[in-house]
């Protein structure tokens, strides 16, 4: 339980630095022009996403494999025989 607490613990510390704005970023939204800014929240929130939405996507495919691998193992078909 104490390793949870770690990687709790880390992942907390390396946000902090991560909410700052680079120089270059902060003065281009401080100058008003909302188009940007928004653009700007949108291409962050896609860099976001995109990592997460591909290791969900992998996580499926390989659970739906052992799954079917482990139906099949359970009903007596040996899952090389399918191949």
């Amino acid at each position: 339980m104490r390793w949870w607490l770690s990687i709790g613990f880390g992942i907390g510390a390396g946000i902090v630095p991560a909410l700052g704005q680079c120089a270059l970023c902060r003065s281009a939204v401080e100058t008003g022009d909302s188009v940007f800014a928004a653009a700007l929240r949108s291409g962050i929130l896609l860099l976001l996403v995109m990592p997460y939405l591909l290791a969900g996507v992998i996580a499926v495919v390989l659970w739906r494999t052992r799954r079917r691998r482990r139906m099949l193992t359970v009903a007596g078909i040996p899952p090389e025989r399918l191949q």
